[in-house]
């Protein structure tokens, strides 16, 4: 009788919880909404920007892909935009996640070497020649991993050091010191959802090992919410000599004929 009381007081508090989740919801939409004309003709112009970078195609098909289908990293604009500028042919890069990103690097790079946790996510993708996936057991949870986690120390199996390593996977903090001990003097750490709290204490390691941050927020492909993605060097001013002129995005207004 008692479980069974139980359970239906289980029951209701789910129920609750899901109508109060509706109605949170509800007026967020409602707080988003333009409340003026000026602000709606602005708004609409501003989701031509979104149009153009293929964010309206990457939610219809829910994949994190450009206007043109074409894989994208699971990262912010800006950090994409930025990396794009950056990345050699002759470079290097390690994952810990593979995905979009993975196809991505690699028609950027020389060799993308991945590592994740999930055979049935690995299989989905059609990889190429360049491209390298192992899938390790993993114990732990988002920020750490049990000691002598095979998921972490894969890093460390090539026995070669990375020029960018993205850290956008499972025990992010405990990554952090696997990634600084296999990551050239002037290579790249790239980390993802860097302004969660939770992921603090990674950076405040990496800024005692003396790496400079910077950081690119706003929003990501099939996103709604603005984050941000930090990248680390402890030689930054390296890669920000390899900074080439940025992607022109936008489309004129001029290109249509109002009549």
């Amino acid at each position: 009788m008692e479980k069974q009381i139980e359970s239906a007081k289980e029951s209701v508090r789910h129920v609750v919880w899901r109508a109060s989740s509706r109605v949170e919801l509800l007026r967020y939409a409602a707080w988003c909404l333009p409340r003026t004309v000026r602000e709606v003709r602005s708004a609409v112009l501003l989701l031509g920007a979104y149009r153009q970078r293929g964010w309206f195609t990457s939610v219809s098909r829910n994949a994190t892909v450009d206007r043109q289908g074409r894989a994208l990293p699971l990262l912010t604009y800006p950090s994409i935009d930025w990396l794009e500028s950056v990345l050699r042919p002759e470079d290097q890069v390690f994952e810990y996640g593979m995905g979009g990103s993975t196809l991505w690097f690699a028609e950027r790079v020389a060799h993308v070497t991945s590592v994740d946790h999930t055979p049935g996510w690995v299989k989905r993708f059609q990889l190429p020649r360049n491209v390298a996936v192992t899938v390790a057991e993993f114990r732990g949870n988002m920020l750490y991993a049990d000691q002598d986690s095979p998921y972490v120390s894969e890093i460390g199996k090539s026995g070669r050091m990375f020029d960018v390593i993205l850290i956008d996977g499972m025990a992010r903090l405990s990554c952090v010191e696997a990634a600084h001990r296999t990551i050239k003097p002037s290579g790249l750490i790239i980390f993802d959802n860097s302004d969660k709290p939770s992921n603090h204490p990674a950076f405040q390691r990496l800024a005692d090992w003396d790496y400079v941050r910077i950081d690119f927020c706003g929003t990501r492909p099939r996103g709604t919410l603005l984050g941000c993605t930090s990248v680390f060097s402890r030689e930054m001013d390296g890669w920000l000599r390899r900074v080439r002129p940025p992607r022109y995005w936008g489309r004129s207004i001029g290109e249509f004929h109002w009549r």
